[in-house]
């Protein structure tokens, strides 16, 4: 049963649960894979890079500007990274997303 209450700290705990449901059902491996979710209009969030994905909580994701990839918000654990594709210079729009 999904813990999705409409929040953005459920959309956070839905993210989370994704990602354990996506490995459970091998479609992601431990630290392969990733996963974003609008958070607010203009702003995603955005599982880090290199993390067991099974192992994500919500206070460990990012959020990261649609339009510019710009880290808005990092996750309290400092030692985190986000993803490449969030923070790469040569990405012009998050609307590139779909065709990578």
């Amino acid at each position: 049963m999904s813990t999705y209450d409409g929040s953005f700290t459920g959309v956070r705990e839905l993210l989370c649960e994704l990602l354990r449901l996506f490995y459970d059902k091998g479609w992601v491996s431990g630290t392969g894979g990733g996963i974003c979710a609008l958070e607010d209009p203009g702003r995603l969030l955005l599982a880090p890079t290199g993390v067991h994905k099974e192992r994500v909580q919500p206070d460990d994701l990012f959020v990261v500007s649609l339009g510019t990839g710009e880290v808005l918000e990092p996750p309290k654990n400092a030692a985190l990274r986000p993803s490449e594709w969030a923070t790469s210079s040569g990405r012009s729009s998050a609307s590139a997303a779909p065709g990578r």
